[in-house]
């Protein structure tokens, strides 16, 4: 009688099992599109492509006055 409710027992767990694994699978492909894309720099620019110009611009133009005031 043990075995019967047993066996009973696994057959009501495993659907909760199966949905709980396939929860963990859709947490997990989220997760590493997350990571993906917080490590990527091609989403960061994508994402905000004017603020990366601007910055760009001001990198450069700061770059270029340390580089003319070191010649004189």
């Amino acid at each position: 009688m043990t075995k019967n409710t047993t066996s009973q027992e696994r057959a009501e767990i495993l659907p909760e099992i199966e949905r709980s694994e396939e929860e963990l699978r859709q947490a997990v492909g989220e997760l590493q599109t997350a990571v993906q894309r917080g490590v990527d720099p091609r989403v960061w620019i994508a994402e905000r492509p004017l603020a990366w110009a601007v910055g760009a611009f001001f990198v450069g133009v700061w770059l270029g006055l340390r580089h003319s005031r070191a010649e004189s």
